[in-house]
């Protein structure tokens, strides 16, 4: 790898690690929604250069054009008034996303400990995932778990609705 490349690299990293830091931490809800269509661009440039094309057009589609439209259009809707924020519960939801991270980040540990295996496993069951990219093999066997996991979100939402009386 040449130097420009890493320092490519380097610089894209520490633009994606900002414009996440950022998304949270801006005050203003419309600035927030167009840092995170800046971060999915960045991201689908991330995947550019690690090599997944595919997921870089649909990270630029979804994450970026898709989604970014979706919270431009909701925030369109939204009252003018000022809200409060709770910054109590605000805490609270950091504090429970930190401590599942960590959790996450002990429990995926022993994983790291040998990847030769992981990467001779992979490479082994290239041939019956179907395509050649070893990122999309990946994502192609897990997508039943995101399939089933989608209809989880959906039929948390629906639920959420019901509790709140809104209709379906």
């Amino acid at each position: 790898m040449a130097a420009s490349e890493l320092i490519f690299d380097l610089i894209l990293c520490m633009v994606l690690l900002s414009l996440a830091v950022a998304v949270v931490e801006v005050k203003r809800l419309y600035d927030s929604i167009i840092l995170f269509i800046a971060f999915g661009l960045i991201l689908s440039i991330t995947w550019a250069r690690l090599g997944a094309p595919d997921l870089a057009l649909a990270e630029a589609a979804i994450g970026a054009g898709i989604t970014g439209v979706l919270l431009m259009a909701a925030y369109a809707s939204l009252p003018q008034g000022k809200h409060q924020q709770n910054t109590r519960r605000s805490w609270l939801a950091v504090g429970f996303s930190l401590a599942a991270m960590i959790w996450l980040v002990l429990s995926l540990v022993p994983l790291a400990s040998s990847p030769e295996s992981l990467v001779a496993a992979a490479e082994q069951s290239m041939t019956d995932s179907g395509v050649t990219h070893p990122v999309t093999a990946v994502l192609l066997n897990f997508r039943a778990w995101d399939t089933l996991l989608e209809l989880l979100v959906l039929l948390l939402a629906l639920l959420g609705m019901q509790q709140l009386r809104l209709p379906a």
